[in-house]
């Protein structure tokens, strides 16, 4: 039986992205804090929504950086591959729930 996470109660969701971030090693975010502007340039507003994920920062420098990228699904291979392969860029990810990526795209990307 399959169970799709986006039925799931927020709380629960939360439990389980704070515990397969620990398993796994990631940071796990209650919260996204605002987002460095030279972040959000890089990551398309369609991309974004169109895949759950949202840049926060870089770690280093934006030319030879890592850019921080909040995900609600750090074992996503395929999604792991397109961003590397369509940003020719060096990606450290962060768990956020679905909801809180929603939130801050809605809040800091232009609506469309």
């Amino acid at each position: 039986m399959n169970v799709d996470p986006r039925n799931l109660p927020e709380d629960f969701t939360q439990k389980a992205l704070r515990r397969l971030a620990k398993q796994a090693g990631f940071d796990f975010l209650e919260t996204i804090p605002n987002p460095d502007p030279a972040a959000l340039r890089c990551i398309p507003a369609e991309f974004a929504r169109a895949h759950g994920i949202f840049p926060i920062r870089f770690s280093g420098s934006e030319e030879d950086g890592r850019l921080i990228m909040a995900v609600s699904d750090p074992v996503n291979l395929d999604l792991m591959d397109t961003l590397h392969y369509q940003f020719k860029m060096k990606f450290d990810f962060i768990i956020a729930s679905p909801t809180e990526i929603k939130r801050a795209i809605g809040v800091h990307y232009p609506k469309g």
